[in-house]
């Protein structure tokens, strides 16, 4: 078996047979070692008997607190070495990751307080790699990196979010990825988010052409094997209905007052540390994720709900992925078929079997259809085999 990359929330797991190994990212450990130094500077403002009339008592957070995410990873050319993107706060960047010593530092790519970094691959043939951006709110486009000159190039535009790129392994320079239109109304304004496609973009002839579309559903996270077969996953998509219901016209004003609480909520929390309602969620308390809810891929996941549901369904290794997340296989015959439900990631190792994650366990799907446990780890979303 192959080594397995992963990420888990702020660091990067890797899966060598029975030994799994944690790293953390060392920039946004850096991150909160700065924060918590700036902190220990300014402690003689918080204490002492004037401190609560000092602006500054006001706005400390533990550092611990600061949230940090990898959102993407990928092995450079030659397997040694270990591409990935690290969001924290209103920072992003990429670095990478040596592989061949443990006490090698990040190397620093690119470093933009007004982009963000997401998914990313690197093709093994040319070395080059490809990266989704973010320069707007919302948009993000697909961009060709250069490392040595750490410097980018945009090869998609438009009022859309282009994501999770992938190299094709058998058409030498062309890129599939999961894309989706940003619908506004008449004044630009935003009206939602259209359903995911996969696209192929050509970079040769500079041509982008729709690959997959479902109706009624989102398709994302594509990956194509040595056959020319296409991967992707499919859930069914969460758009806005042209039309309200009766209840739902009754109801807006309860929900505008339930949204103003919220808000209130998290701007009590956010500068005095303290719940606005006796029962109010306090991330300075709460160091752990809610089990009961959880974002994936910017979805909101029920986990406790979900697992339940999974387990008394009589799943072998019950996982929080949705039965309807479903990994799907275009073949190089236009033929399209269901391989597994209920998954969150995955990637295809050499040998061309399925490496996923169903939110509790990463399981190999073997010839013959069954399951192998390689590791119980949760939450993972994200994988890459060396």
């Amino acid at each position: 078996m192959e080594k397995l990359f992963f990420i888990d929330k702020d660091a990067i797991g890797v899966l060598n047979g029975q030994t799994l190994d944690i790293f953390e990212s060392q920039y946004i450990a850096k991150y909160r070692k700065n924060a918590a130094d700036i902190m220990k500077k300014k402690e003689w403002k918080t204490q002492g008997m004037n401190a609560a009339f000092r602006q500054e008592a006001e706005h400390n957070i533990d550092p611990q607190d600061i949230r940090g995410k990898i959102n993407g990873i990928t092995l450079l050319q030659g397997g040694t070495n270990l591409l990935y993107s690290a969001s924290v706060e209103n920072c992003s960047g990429i670095f990478v990751k040596h592989l061949e010593s443990d006490t090698a530092p990040d190397g620093h790519i690119i470093h933009d307080n007004n982009a963000k970094f997401y998914g990313m691959d690197s093709n093994e043939e040319t070395g080059e790699v490809i990266i989704s951006v973010s320069k707007m709110s919302l948009e993000k486009n697909l961009a060709l990196l250069d490392i040595d000159d750490s410097r980018y190039r945009l090869v998609t535009e438009g009022d859309t979010q282009d994501d999770n790129p992938t190299w094709s392994k058998t058409q030498k320079r062309t890129v599939f990825y999961d894309s989706a239109g940003i619908g506004r109304d008449y004044h630009g304004v935003f009206a939602g988010i259209g359903p995911k496609t996969i696209n192929k973009l050509d970079l040769d002839r500079c041509t982008v052409d729709e690959t997959v579309s479902l109706p009624g559903y989102d398709c994302f996270k594509p990956q194509t094997d040595l056959y020319n077969n296409l991967y992707f996953i499919k859930k069914p998509y969460q758009g806005q209905r042209d039309k309200a219901t009766l209840w739902e016209i009754v109801t807006i004003p309860f929900k505008i007052l339930k949204a103003i609480g919220k808000a209130i909520e998290f701007f009590t929390v956010r500068h005095t540390g303290d719940s606005f309602t006796s029962k109010g969620f306090n991330p300075a308390k709460s160091k752990t994720m809610d089990p009961r809810e959880i974002i994936i891929n910017g979805n909101i996941i029920n986990a406790e709900k979900t697992f339940k549901e999974n387990k008394l369904n009589g799943q072998p290794y019950p996982g929080i992925a949705p039965k309807d997340w479903e990994l799907m296989c275009l073949d190089n015959k236009g033929n399209l078929r269901s391989i597994k439900q209920g998954v969150f990631g995955f990637t295809i190792n050499k040998n061309g079997q399925v490496v996923y994650s169903n939110g509790k366990y990463i399981l190999l799907l073997t010839e013959d259809g069954k399951e192998e446990v390689l590791q119980k780890i949760d939450f993972i979303d994200r994988l890459v085999i060396a």
